[in-house]
């Protein structure tokens, strides 16, 4: 067991210096691995947590902005020339294709998910810095409608700007798909009201094609499509992805019972992540709550604290 955890010091050592930006020192580690304080009757714990962290997916700023110039060229520009060509009896001259292509992203709007503040939006600035867009190509959520009054006085809603014949939602991660539905659906189905035969995009950095799925069906995007794709492979306890290269050494069944344990108290409601996602994936930026609590909560009240090996930091609504 001593090599072993040897072993997976030495792989955290690595990880954190090439991948995770040197901000997991060893001292961070140990205060980590002292949340695991014997709640289950066997010591095995710190070392089948620390194999989960070995297994922590990490996106950095250069990552991620990678990710953001093939989201832009793979699932806008490709379709859009695409439909260009189609239009054009697949047509190979590149002057016309690139003209048109300009055309219709000048007919675009690029919008976040979420408010300003929020990881959605955030995402924006690099994705147009990594493919130098134009900035009135970009609005807030909030920004696409505005408000006049008939003879009465009554409030109609309109599109600022009628000219647009495409709006397209960039996120960073969607696990279950839930918020994206109960936050876009009404006003979604407001701009499709508003405008016959406009286009709704969304399109995430990481999401599960059966989560994305379910936002098309649901809501009402006539486009759905995410360019890493999270199967049930990727969730910790439920493929063979995890837990078989160092043997009987570590047992699977321990660590998720274990995961079960320390996450009923830190996150009741999901104690494996948000909906029971299971996942080991974060970003600079945060992480989703739908990644294993034991990696990115704090506590939960007063009575019950945790040092989070990767902080998240949670939406917080005021109550005026």
């Amino acid at each position: 067991m001593r090599e072993l955890y040897q072993q997976l010091n030495k792989k955290i050592k690595t990880l954190n210096e090439l991948l995770w930006g040197r901000r997991i020192t060893n001292p961070v580690v140990e205060q980590w691995l002292n949340n695991f304080t014997g709640e289950l009757p066997d010591s095995k714990e710190k070392i089948h947590a620390l194999y989960i962290l070995s297994c922590f997916m990490y996106f950095g700023d250069r990552e991620i902005r990678a990710l953001l110039k093939t989201l832009f060229y793979e699932l806008f520009k490709c379709r859009i020339i695409s439909d260009i060509r189609t239009r054009n009896n697949d047509t190979s001259d590149l002057d016309l294709i690139n003209k048109e292509f300009k055309k219709e992203l000048k007919a675009t709007i690029f919008l976040g998910v979420g408010n300003p503040s929020e990881s959605g939006c955030h995402l924006l600035y690099f994705f147009r810095q990594e493919n130098s867009l134009d900035i009135n190509l970009f609005a807030n959520d909030s920004d696409i409608l505005k408000i006049s009054r008939n003879s009465k006085g009554e409030p109609i809603p309109k599109l600022r700007h009628p000219e647009i014949k495409r709006y397209v939602y960039i996120d960073d991660f969607c696990g279950s798909g839930q918020q994206i539905i109960e936050y876009l659906y009404e006003r979604t189905k407001l701009i499709k009201e508003l405008k016959s035969g406009v286009e709704l995009c969304y399109y995430v950095l990481f999401g599960s094609l059966s989560t994305l799925q379910t936002i098309k069906s649901a809501g009402n995007f006539d486009r759905v499509d995410t360019v890493c794709e999270l199967g049930a492979s990727y969730k910790c306890f439920q493929s063979d992805r995890y837990f078989k290269e160092y043997g009987d050494k570590l047992d699977k069944h321990f660590a998720k019972n274990m995961c079960q344990t320390y996450g009923d108290k830190l996150f009741p409601a999901h104690p494996l992540g948000y909906k029971g996602g299971e996942f080991l994936i974060g970003f600079y930026h945060n992480v989703p709550d739908n990644t294993l609590p034991i990696i990115w909560s704090e506590g939960n009240g007063d009575d019950i604290k945790w040092h989070p090996i990767f902080k998240r930091y949670p939406k917080i609504n005021f109550e005026w």
